[in-house]
């Protein structure tokens, strides 16, 4: 069965010691007033034109040390980095290869977790748990911003639970379960909520030049709806609502039968619904393009979830698909691959087949799949796996049989 996002911070440390934990566990991430609404037009876009293949060659490719899990981009030399201890933020410099401490939690009692940065700030979540214990689960956080120029240091939001003890599924957390921000310093974060005597999600922003904190929405009880993914691009802010408790899991084999995507304006405050009925998680923005997971209804003979990378056009919300089953680029017999962190940026669109092989990127602009990575080897044991892209730099983990394990960053920069 999948799991929603919220799970994914069961594995958060655990990641550290060595960087495929990450890739391992990455399969068990996943799913979790309005204009009127119209039926999406669903294209499959390998069947409009056929498209191009490239092998990179000559890129910069850097080894990471595995010791060290990356949170972000700093800038085009310097990434944030977390250690095993999460207690603080470190900075790795690419071109020397060298590691130096930064920042340390707000609370030295706490452990830092989710981080996200623009060139101005750096914002993180830190609660009371290293590790997550789905038993108790941490719900004494708070979110600290951090001035990269001026050192101010800002608490946005913190908890207002003073329990964990709710009768809910397991897979609800009381910690944000995701982060990020604007290049004009807006913060955009999911959480759940205790209200009318339930538990409830919401999505706030926190407008770090004004310093004020906002409600874009909110759900009703977590047992029938959730809010848990969100993307910010300018004014932009997209997010997942998930609805329709699973039980049967006859239609998918998901936590709920639905996922539908909004978007909000910051400037207009009008929200509008973008797809309904299907399940689209884990959008990613940039411009007027939307990239996200669609897991498909089931098939009978299914065990685990098919899931396509699609690409939308945010003003006539059609929708075309990049990856699915009979894109040229997935391995035969892979007939159940669950992907996540889909991610877009100006040209580049990526994602994670969680674990599985997996080298290529897509240049939408060109419609060609670029093969960022290839280890020139032919064993079936072996692997590459992309699971995160910052701008353009591509994070790789190369697996081979019988030797150490490799972390690699790939500038795919022209």
């Amino acid at each position: 069965m999948v799991i929603l996002n919220p799970l994914k911070r069961i594995i958060r440390n655990a990641a550290f010691k060595l960087c495929f934990v990450l890739i391992i566990f990455l399969n068990i991430i996943c799913l979790f007033g309005c204009n009127s609404f119209k039926s999406n037009k669903v294209v499959n876009i390998i069947h409009e034109k056929k498209p191009t293949f490239v092998s990179l060659k000559n890129k910069k490719t850097y080894n990471i040390p595995t010791n060290i899990f990356i949170d972000a981009r700093l800038n085009e030399e310097e990434l944030l980095v977390r250690k095993e201890e999460s207690k603080k933020l470190y900075i790795y410099n690419l071109k020397n290869m060298s590691t130096r401490d930064f920042l340390k939690a707000y609370n030295p009692n706490n452990f830092i977790h989710t981080v996200v940065c623009n060139s101005k700030w750096v914002v993180w979540i830190e609660d009371e748990s290293l590790i997550m214990n789905t038993e108790n689960k941490p719900f004494k956080w708070q979110m600290i911003a951090y001035n990269i120029k001026t050192g101010e240091k800002l608490i946005l939001d913190k908890s207002k639970f003073t329990t964990n003890k709710f009768n809910v599924p397991m897979f609800i957390n009381y910690t944000p379960d995701q982060l990020t921000i604007s290049n004009n310093d807006v913060v955009v974060y999911c959480k759940t909520s205790f209200e009318n005597q339930k538990l409830i999600s919401e999505i706030d922003s926190f407008d770090l030049k004004s310093k004020k904190q906002s409600n874009i929405a909110k759900t009703g009880a977590v047992i029938d709806e959730l809010i848990a993914d969100c993307s910010i691009y300018g004014d932009s802010i997209v997010w997942s609502k998930y609805r329709v408790y699973n039980e049967t899991l006859e239609k998918r084999l998901t936590q709920y039968i639905y996922s539908d995507l909004f978007i909000y304006n910051l400037k207009t405050n009008k929200t509008k619904q973008l797809t309904k009925d299907g399940f689209y998680t884990n959008p990613s923005l940039y411009k007027n393009n939307l990239v996200a997971i669609d897991v498909i209804d089931r098939n009978p003979a299914q065990n685990s979830c098919w899931s396509n990378v699609i690409i939308m056009d945010i003003k006539t919300t059609k929708i075309k698909t990049i990856v699915n089953e009979k894109t040229p680029i997935i391995k035969s017999g892979l007939l159940e691959v669950y992907r996540s962190i889909p991610k877009i940026n100006s040209r580049y669109i990526s994602w994670s087949n969680n674990g599985l092989d997996d080298r290529f990127v897509y240049d939408y602009t060109n419609n060609s799949f670029l093969e960022v990575y290839n280890n020139n080897d032919n064993n079936p044991a072996n692997s590459s796996n992309i699971y995160n892209m910052f701008d353009n730099l591509v994070l790789i983990y190369d697996q081979k049989e019988g030797t150490s394990s490799t972390n690699l960053c790939v500038d795919i920069t022209e």
